[in-house]
């Protein structure tokens, strides 16, 4: 049996919509002006090594600023950009640890694979930060570099 709603019950829904919709308003205030946690400040990274033999790593120089995280640990999930042909190659994702403050420092990828073939590529990828507010997506890549095949002697 359906019942016509009463005042009382056009009463309790629109309080009900209220207190949602506020709550709304105040995600969106809240991630609007809470600090990123995760600040990387020499976009696109140096490759130190290039060129990159195929099976290597990519060393990179990564100047990052870390303002506020609610675990000392991030999440990255990247990828290997071909230029040439815009073909990706995806790696496994990682992690990171991390401390407040600001530091500059060289970062080594996980091996290129071995069989990648030679040309122009970028690494690039998104790092997961969770901070005390909000959790953040922060992509990140390397500058453009050349993996060339590692020579094989006779």
């Amino acid at each position: 049996m359906i019942r016509a709603m009463t005042p009382r019950d056009w009463l309790h829904y629109s309080v009900s919509l209220a207190v949602l919709l506020a709550a709304l308003f105040a995600d969106q205030i809240v991630g609007a002006i809470a600090p990123h946690p995760l600040v990387y400040r020499n976009l696109p990274f140096p490759v130190l090594n290039a060129p990159v033999h195929a099976g290597e790593p990519v060393i990179m120089l990564v100047d990052r600023c870390i303002r506020d995280v609610d675990v000392p640990v991030y999440v990255i999930a990247r990828e290997l950009l071909d230029l040439d042909d815009n073909r990706r190659t995806v790696l496994n994702q990682t992690y990171n640890t991390v401390r407040l403050g600001c530091e500059t420092r060289q970062a080594m990828s996980v091996p290129m694979p071995a069989d990648q073939a030679p040309g122009l590529y970028v690494y690039r990828g998104v790092a997961i930060v969770r901070g005390r507010w909000v959790t953040r997506d922060v992509p990140w890549q390397t500058e453009p570099f050349e993996i060339i095949q590692r020579e094989t002697r006779p």
